[in-house]
């Protein structure tokens, strides 16, 4: 954090996710209190928390394929024609 009378700035050298959060600037004087929030939300890439696996399947039958990632990362699948 650099600090001079009338301003504070806050530095995160090597933010992580876990910095992400809610954070307040709060001004005073004798007259009175301000602040101010704001989300930091930072951006981390996916990584696989459940990995997809083969599958086979009978034909008829119930199949599930779960794919789980971390990362506040979107999910979806998508299918490949298969080569004969």
């Amino acid at each position: 954090m650099t600090n001079n009378m009338f301003s504070k700035t806050l530095f995160i050298s090597n933010v992580s996710n876990e910095d992400s959060g809610n954070y307040t600037c709060i001004a005073s004087n004798r007259v009175a209190n301000t602040s101010y929030s704001t989300i930091l939300n930072v951006q981390v890439p996916p990584k696989w928390v459940i990995s997809p696996m083969d599958t086979e399947a009978i034909v008829g039958q119930k199949v599930v394929m779960n794919c789980v990632a971390s990362g506040q990362s979107r999910v979806w699948w998508e299918r490949s024609e298969v080569a004969d």
